[in-house]
């Protein structure tokens, strides 16, 4: 093994050996990695996905001494996007990707590896080295064979369950071996949780029964049943009691006799678990009340409550007393039982994690995401809980940024912050940078620099707003449009039409006109003074929809195509209107004959998963992010690819500066500056 000490050598390293140098590099227990090989494990993914470019501007965004190696690399790197903090969370040891499906539940083997149970298929081994499968992430839409669901060892195989089989699986080879004899017997009983241990596996369904399978595959059945459905079971360590959660409450079983213990009768009881001693531990989230709470079952007395600040998902014990619970809204909680104490937080996670483990090997805990990934996290280095960074719109002119933070909106001009008490469901920014807007329904508010604001209600249903090179402020919507003067906050024309459907793209097509598309196809040309009109309607090939308008006579369209059997998105197209020709793509593709959806080239790039946003950055040239986590800038007028960002998490919003560069927002609310190249 070849050790590269510098990032200069760790990138020609990945440049000719792709991720898989990187992981040469790396101890097998992440406990012993020195300070740069923390940072190489963490951005050990992004790597995977993205290559030497992603492994430089992961070093930028990671700030202090590795900041700095890279920065005297940028000339070498070429045209590089350039991350400006804040670094992932230091909780974050490393992530593993899923292309080929959302990973939901995971359970921590002994030896330090990790079986997974995704969307296409278990998935058992260390984190080692980079995924088999090319990035980034497609979105799989065929209709192959349903994967078993939280796949479980137990004996010297693996068990898992479809909708209403148990099935084992080869231990080696992840295939499925045969149905378990003794299935459910009615149509309308669904397997809903499964949970193995050493001598026995459990399993909840639909109609509320707990059920045990021995070791001769034989199932018995709890006489005493749950009122509805079950949709969580943990069992002890030591293998000798079960705990049950459905609408009804909480059950507790001895493991052997499945005879109930316990019954604590609470709704809205999401999970439950075990610590080391076999100590009975659910969390609560009671949406009537607001109440978050984890309960400790100690022996002969009423579970005590401690007060969470955020929705709880899923628990899992570790060491030391406490309990890590995976949180709605995306953290992870650190919970010390002894004193009943919220004590940290592991960042980083967007919204609704999924499945956890605790491995005692690695001294890690494991969780999986709804955004495809595995993630390990240190509970040593858990941040301070606070409030969450919250992003939902961005919009940028100039030098400035207007943020919608949900209670309010923070306007950035000249480095200057100002918060402002409105919202809004669209934001816009003058190209000068000096005035923004919030729209909020039909209620415009005007926000200048220093804070100060006016409104304009609008007499008309407003969809989309935006400045027109005459600097007037054009609202529009289905049923009419109204010009503004911003300077006045008033209304200088209006038109009337009828558009059929919601809008999805309007854009200028002159100083003060500007075409408005709705998804049906309904379009027509807007212009001050002309109250009414024409409607026409244009149906685009492949039923793709105009996302922007890039001038007089074109549009870009965001569409889908087929590969290897699969929907794969996005295809992005510049297509004449309304003549509807298409005039390049990107990717590139060619049309098969008697196919629904056009084919890739040879060789092209895909750009997969679902497009968060797409933004006008100039004539042909447009920015697409996506939840694979990537950002692209790409050239419609040559068909290709520009400039490209590999982030930590999945990306969802976008907004274009006025420099050449970009802030970005991924979903944990991480909202990132993205600096231009360096000009050589």
């Amino acid at each position: 093994m070849t050790t590269h000490t510098t990032l200069a050598d760790l990138l020609g390293a990945v440049d000719s050996q792709g991720a898989r140098a990187l992981f040469e590099q790396l101890p097998a227990r992440p406990a012993d990695d020195t300070a740069a090989q923390r940072f190489w494990r963490r951005a050990s993914h992004r790597v995977a996905r993205g290559g030497a470019r992603a492994l430089l501007q992961a070093a930028l965004e990671e700030g202090g001494p590795i900041a700095d190696e890279a920065r005297p690399l940028l000339v070498r790197a070429g045209a590089v996007l350039r991350p400006v903090g804040p670094a992932p969370s230091p909780a974050l040891v490393q992530a593993r990707e899923f292309p080929q499906g959302a990973p939901a539940f995971v359970v921590a083997l002994a030896d330090g590896r990790f079986l997974v149970s995704a969307f296409a298929g278990p998935w058992q081994g260390a984190l080692a080295e980079p995924p088999a499968v090319p990035h980034p992430r497609r979105e799989v839409t065929s209709s192959r064979v349903a994967a078993p669901k939280q796949v479980q060892p137990f004996g010297d195989a693996l068990l898992g369950f479809t909708a209403s089989d148990l099935v084992l699986l080869d231990r080696h080879t992840l295939a499925v071996d045969k149905k378990v004899a003794g299935g459910l017997k009615r149509a309308s009983e669904k397997l809903t949780c499964l949970i193995a241990g050493q001598a026995a596996a459990y399993t909840g369904d639909s109609e509320g029964v707990v059920r045990r399978l021995d070791a001769k595959h034989k199932l018995v059945a709890a006489k005493v049943k749950h009122a509805s459905g079950v949709h969580h079971l943990a069992l002890s360590p030591d293998g000798a009691r079960l705990a049950s959660v459905a609408p009804d409450g909480v059950r507790l079983w001895s493991a052997d006799a499945l005879k109930e213990e316990l019954f604590h009768a609470e709704k809205a009881v999401r999970c439950v678990g075990f610590t080391a001693d076999s100590t009975l531990v659910a969390a609560v989230d009671r949406p009537r009340d607001g109440a978050r709470e984890l309960l400790v079952f100690a022996a002969g007395a009423a579970p005590t409550r401690t007060s969470l600040p955020f929705s709880p998902r899923e628990l899992v014990a570790i060491d030391g007393g406490r309990v890590v619970i995976a949180c709605d809204e995306g953290p992870l909680l650190l919970v010390e039982l002894a004193t009943g104490r919220v004590v940290g937080s592991l960042l980083g996670h967007g919204p609704q994690p999924g499945g956890l483990a605790w491995s005692a090997a690695l001294g890690l805990v494991a969780s999986t995401s709804s955004d495809g990934s595995l993630r390990l996290w240190d509970p040593a280095r858990a941040e301070p809980v606070g409030p969450l960074a919250r992003v939902d719109g961005l919009a940028a002119g100039g030098a400035s940024l207007l943020v919608d933070r949900g209670d309010n909106v923070e306007f950035t001009v000249g480095g200057a912050t100002v918060s402002v008490d409105v919202t809004g469901d669209e934001l816009v920014v003058r190209r000068d940078g000096q005035l923004a807007v919030a729209r909020n329904g039909q209620t415009l508010h005007f926000i200048a620099p220093d804070g100060s604001t006016r409104e304009l209600e609008l007499d008309l249903d407003v969809q989309r707003t935006t400045f027109l090179p005459s600097g007037a402020l054009l609202a529009a919507g289905p049923e009419g449009a109204a010009w503004i003067d911003p300077a006045a906050a008033k209304v200088t024309s209006k038109a009337a039409y009828a558009l059929t459907g919601d809008l999805c793209a309007l854009g200028a097509v002159g100083d003060a006109e500007a075409r408005v598309i709705t998804r049906a196809g309904s379009t027509a040309v807007l212009a001050p003074g002309k109250k009414k009109p024409a409607v026409t309607t244009v149906e685009l090939e492949g039923g793709a929809d105009a996302e922007f308008v890039l001038g007089p006579d074109a549009v870009a369209t965001l569409g889908s195509f087929q590969a290897e059997g699969q929907v794969w998105s996005a295809l992005l197209a510049r297509v004449t209107y309304p003549g509807g020709q298409v005039l390049s793509t990107w990717p590139k593709v060619q049309h098969a004959e008697n196919a629904n959806y056009p084919a890739p080239l040879p060789g092209e790039p895909h750009f997969h998963g679902a497009i968060a946003a797409v933004i006008e950055a100039g004539a042909d040239d447009l920015a697409a992010v996506s939840r694979d986590g990537t950002l692209r800038v790409v050239s419609l007028a040559g068909g290709t690819e520009l400039l490209r960002y590999d982030a930590d998490n999945a990306l969802v919003d976008l907004a274009a500066a006025g420099d050449g560069g970009f802030w970005a927002v991924d979903v944990s609310g991480r909202l990132l500056r993205l600096e231009p190249p360096q000009r050589t």
